[in-house]
């Protein structure tokens, strides 16, 4: 099948946004000597990639236009600014906004500035073998893994914790649940069960919730169905040095990291809310009556494996969540 062992059983990290997925990615790649490719399916920064992040699509499925995509993303060819030093181009070209003020010209020389530390941390690493990391390949990770000898690592966090950083982030709600209600595939294979919850009114905090189910759940059960090593957050921060050195065994790596590498955060994540801390500061944000909220969704979708009070996962049992 052309694209496959285009790279000898790369990496790839996997989860949904504002779960750990930079922070997994980057100890990984700092011990283990790895070439990082970063997000590959960023609608915005990488071109064509719209068509294809967050879709679902079964492991058996043939999709040549997305097999073309990935072959340029596993040979390291694809939107080389983002996807290997993480630098938008289009946002450093100012606007009359950029600097209609000090604070906002300040934020903007911030990114230049960014922008010229990604570049000298990651221009010499194009010999490395691949570790990849990406947020919008939920629904895809068997197909993924089917067509590219992939070793596939899924970082999960609790559904608070994600949905308390999208809504302080301003993260959009509505278009990603519409995306997923529109794609037929993942309706007919799994969201037919939840169309009648989905087509209802949810405020923010619903509808994030909702669109955690939906990326987490099938590959929760496909990873478990598979063997494929599942990562949560919080164990990783609570009992890191046994979860690193099982996750780099699995990945079949060498090093685990280093415990100054992993006490950094990445460069996504909000310092203040960082390190164990992390665990539970998260529920401050919401109300008694929110987390209910929360619940009631995970409720919905027969999600077991956190609760919405309980700030570290339950379990994991085979063909469960």
């Amino acid at each position: 099948m052309a694209g496959k062992y285009i790279v000898k059983c790369p990496i790839v990290i996997a989860g949904s946004g504002r779960s750990g997925t930079t922070w997994v990615l980057d100890v990984l790649a700092e011990a283990n000597g790895l070439q990082t490719i970063f997000e590959p399916l960023h609608p915005q920064a990488v071109p064509g990639a719209e068509r294809f992040a967050d879709r679902y699509i079964g492991e058996d499925v043939r999709d040549d236009a997305l097999r073309k995509f990935m072959d340029r993303v596993f040979e390291g060819n694809c939107s080389k600014w983002w996807t290997k030093y993480r630098i938008r181009q289009d946002q450093l070209v100012p606007a009359w906004a950029d600097i209609s003020s000090f604070h906002r010209a300040k934020h903007f020389v911030d990114r230049y500035r960014q922008a010229y530390i990604n570049y000298y941390r990651y221009r010499n690493n194009a010999a490395r073998p691949l570790i990849v990391k990406f947020i919008r390949s939920n629904l895809m990770m068997g197909w993924l893994g089917n067509n590219y000898n992939t070793k596939n690592a899924f970082v999960v966090r609790h559904p608070g914790a994600v949905v308390a950083s999208k809504l302080r982030l301003g993260w959009a709600y509505d278009r990603p649940l519409i995306g997923h209600m529109k794609d037929r595939a993942l309706v007919n294979a799994y969201l037919y069960n939840y169309m009648s919850y989905l087509e209802k009114t949810l405020n923010p905090i619903e509808a994030h919730t909702a669109i955690w189910c939906i990326e987490n759940v099938i590959p929760l059960l496909e990873f478990s169905k598979k063997g494929w090593p599942i990562i949560f957050y919080e164990r990783l921060i609570v009992n890191g040095q046994t979860e690193w050195a099982s996750l780099v065994k699995q990945l079949g790596l060498e090093k685990s990291p280093l415990t100054e590498s992993v006490a950094r955060p990445s460069q996504q994540t909000c310092r203040t809310g960082w390190g164990e801390s992390s665990i539970e500061s998260w529920r401050t944000q919401f109300t008694s009556a929110q987390l209910d909220q929360i619940q009631s969704v995970l409720n919905v979708f027969g999600v077991t494996v956190y609760k919405a009070r309980e700030a570290t996962p339950i379990s994991l049992l085979q063909g469960t969540v």
